[in-house]
Formats: structure tokens, sequence, C-alpha cells
């Protein structure tokens, strides 16, 4: 393997430590020079280097040096792949604001109304996202024993903005349309019917493939929002209150495809689409086929309706969805029993 240029390394405990060369700063530690997290880092520090007047020296336990810390902090590992992008983005964010003065700042210098003056004006979901890149600084912090408390503890973060609207479901009549445009042998029509008939977040269904047909005939998968297993029926009978067709439009979306394909959704050239840009790339999907404002996640709201019109109780719909709480699958059974007792009164 290619070793990146201007790192020193070198072995301590059984450890290996390494530093861009040019400036002193400290590198993540003892992961291979692939990974993206030291990446990141290597590309500050040639940023640093090649920046106007003195080198950008990180110094310790400050909160730049905090941000670096927390890339490579196991607990920080554990989360997953997009909540870590979104907190690195945003600590990023902070150690550029004011020319780099907050970055340079040592953590035990910043206490909880720096934080909450911060979280208030920016406000909003903004706002909670800031909340929670410094209350993962000073998690560390504490674990370092850096400092004693974790300011955060006594804030209280913005109160998260919910669209009224959201993610309106798709009608019968999109639906068709979508199928319409998009025939059998292109990746739009597998996507969506990968899509429609897992009823899952599009962060889980860009993942899935053959390898996720468990022994038993299950579609089984980890959902990366809650961490919990969530099982679909394919290679077998699904219950009573699932449309069959459904599932028959998805197996003949895939023996449709020219090749046999390691994930359903991946790119051209085989890649895994990213949750961003297979989000994105889906709402294009249905913009082309003269559909508009529908996303990936209309969807999965319409399988559950679908569900709860046949009938499905609340704990078998959040079943297939894979929901913890049941405050949201309520909705649709309370929506489709209305619905039901005004077509039995109807003459």
């Amino acid at each position: 393997m290619k070793k990146l240029k201007g790192i020193k390394r070198y072995e301590r405990n059984g450890k290996i430590h390494k530093y861009f060369r040019a400036t002193g700063e400290r590198l993540p530690a003892d992961i291979p020079e692939t990974d993206p997290r030291l990446l990141h880092a290597y590309k500050l520090a040639e940023q640093n280097a090649k920046s106007k007047g003195v080198p950008n020296k990180v110094q310790a336990n400050t909160v730049e040096d905090l941000y670096r810390r927390v890339l490579t902090w196991k607990d920080f590992s554990d989360l997953s792949v997009s909540y870590q992008n979104l907190i690195s983005r945003e600590l990023k964010k902070i150690c550029r604001e004011n020319d780099g003065r907050i970055a340079r700042l040592s953590i035990n210098k910043i206490n909880a109304m720096h934080i909450k003056t911060q979280v208030d004006n920016i406000g909003g979901n903004a706002g909670r996202t800031r909340y929670k890149a410094w209350n993962k600084v000073f998690e560390l912090a504490v674990s370092k024993q850096l400092i004693k408390t974790n300011p955060c503890e006594i804030v209280t973060p913005p109160k998260e903005r919910v669209s009224k609207q959201g993610h309106a479901p798709w009608t019968n009549e999109e639906i068709e349309q979508f199928r319409q445009h998009w025939p059998h042998g292109t990746v739009e029509r597998l996507a969506f019917e990968l899509q429609y008939w897992a009823g899952a977040r599009i962060s889980d269904t860009r993942q899935l493939g053959w390898d996720n047909i468990d022994s038993e005939g299950w579609l089984t998968f980890t959902q990366q929002k809650t961490g919990e297993k969530v099982s679909i029926p394919f290679d077998r009978t699904p219950p009573w209150f699932a449309e069959l067709e459904d599932l028959q439009h998805l197996k003949a979306a895939i023996a449709a495809m020219p090749s046999k394909r390691e994930t359903w959704f991946q790119t051209q050239k085989g890649d895994v689409r990213t949750e961003k840009g297979a989000s994105q790339w889906f709402a294009k999907a249905a913009r082309k086929a003269g559909i508009q404002g529908r996303t990936s996640h209309g969807l999965r709201k319409k399988r559950m309706i679908v569900h709860a019109e046949n009938g499905a109780s609340e704990k078998e719909i959040a079943a297939w969805s894979g929901h913890e709480s049941l405050k949201e699958v309520q909705r649709y059974v309370r929506a489709a029993s209305k619905k039901r007792l005004l077509s039995a009164t109807t003459r």
C-alpha cells in the first residue's frame, strides 16, 4: 500500500502515531492511511501548510484538537455513518468560524453560556445540530478528564422543527405512472419496487441485495437509524394484509436486470449509493416520470397506509416498517379505520 507523503510515523506501546511533518499536526493514530477519517485530517493539514503566515499547529486540548480526536474515538465510530458525517461537518464548521479563533480555544475555556448563546442564535434544527456537535466534543473531554462536567448537560437545545406536511405518501395513480415510465430492466424501476415493497428508509434499502435473503425466505437487514433488525417476506408467502402483486413486481424487476447485482440499488459502476445521493437520485427519477414532490420516504408511508387499509394492526405494521414507537403507525391505523367506517355506512 502506497503511503501518504509528508507524514512522520513512530510506534509507541504497540500503537502507530502519525504527524503531518510540515506543521506538526497530529493525525488519527493506528488506522489505515486509506481510512476516510485520516484522509480528511491529512487534507486539512495540507491546507494549513499552504496557507499564508505561520503554519497552524494544532495545540493540545483545544477545540480543534478535540474535534480531530472525536473522529477516531470508539464511541463516535459506533454511531451510524450518516450521524458521524453530520457531526463531523458541524465540528469542521465550528473550527472555521471567527477566522479559527474558536478552534484555537482551550476546551476548558468554553462554558454552558457560550454553548447556549450559539445554539439559541442559530435556532431550529441547525441549532440542534450545533448542540449535538458540542456535546460529542465535551463527552470526549470528560472521558479524558480534561474537564469535570459536560456544559451541554445544563443547556436545553432548540426544539426540533418538523414540517407539518412532511413526505407526502404516493397515490395509486402516481405509482402506476412511475411504473409506466420506468420499465423493467431499468435500475430506477428496480429501486422503486424495492423501496415500495420493503417500506424501509432509503438509508437501508440502498444497501440491500441477495446477501440479505436468508434461508427461510426473509429479506433481513439491520436498520441504520435504530440498530434493530427487520425481516420482510421475500421467498415466502407474505401476510394476508400485504399486496402479493407488489412482491411480484419486485421479483420481476430483479429478474429483468441484465446482470446479477451485488446490491440492487447500486450505480452503473457497481458502487453503493450514499444515503443523500440515493435520496436525490430517487426524487429525480420521480420527476422524470412527471411526478413532482414525491420521495422515497413517501413510498415508506404508502406501504404503511396500504397495510392499515387492509386491516393490519399497529404491531403488525410496526414489525414490517421497523418503527420502535407506535405513535406514527397509530395515525395510519386511525385514518384507515375512519375510512372503513364511512365506507360501511355509505349508501
